[in-house]
């Protein structure tokens, strides 16, 4: 088995993230993942990807349906990004998920901690 940090470098894996991320709610079949992948990637293709992407906690069961995780949404936004997608939006969708520190206020926040300052919470 591949590690965490290698699968999404693994033949499909983004396509299968990427198709599990403009998913329904109630997701995508296993069948309907492995025959998009096979489709257009038919060559080098690992048979257990989607076990693979299961055991590294990217994307869950639900019956007979996949669906991604937080951690795989999260890869998945990193993946998008690298690949040419807009960073900006990818920043902001995972400020959502996560529910971070909205940008306007890291920077003061850091200006007066770096000079000692107790901050008011």
């Amino acid at each position: 088995m591949a590690l965490v940090s290698e699968l999404p470098g693994l033949r499909g894996a983004y396509r299968i993230l990427q198709t599990l991320e403009g998913a329904p709610a109630e997701g995508a079949s296993r069948s309907q993942l492995m025959a998009l992948v096979e489709g257009a990637d038919a060559m080098g293709v690992s048979a257990d990807i989607l076990d693979q992407l299961q055991a590294a906690s990217l994307m869950r069961a639900h019956g007979d349906r996949l669906r991604l995780t937080s951690f795989g949404l999260k890869t998945y936004l990193l993946l998008e990004a690298i690949n040419g997608g807009d960073v900006n939006r990818v920043f902001a969708r995972l400020g959502q998920i996560d529910g971070a520190v909205p940008m306007y206020e890291l920077a003061p926040n850091v200006f007066w901690r770096q000079r000692g300052c107790q901050l008011a919470s």
